[in-house]
């Protein structure tokens, strides 16, 4: 057991180009209502055009404005170490 206890974080993974789907705005008021962190990763950003992914991460800024979005591409590697470092946050030290 650690001697440190962080709040937990809740990654939720979604296809930038689909967007939220039905069971991921589920999760995300399932979420909101026990008050967990979240954050929303929104992966294959690299998929999109720029016009597109602009668009499409603020959609889901306008719809979740209480989550955490990052954009991540597992290709190309952007964005990775944003995401790292808000996981290591909760991570025990």
């Amino acid at each position: 057991m650690y001697s440190e206890v962080k709040e937990r974080i809740a990654i939720l993974v979604i296809d930038a180009k689909v967007g939220i789907t039905d069971f991921d705005a589920d999760m995300i008021k399932t979420l909101n209502e026990y008050h967990v962190n979240h954050i929303i990763v929104a992966n294959k950003i690299d998929n999109l055009k720029m016009g597109e992914k602009d668009r499409q991460l603020k959609d889901i800024q306008e719809q979740y404005p209480a989550s955490e979005i990052i954009p991540n591409s597992s290709m190309k590697r952007k964005h990775e170490d944003k995401l790292m470092r808000r996981i290591e946050f909760y991570l025990p030290h």
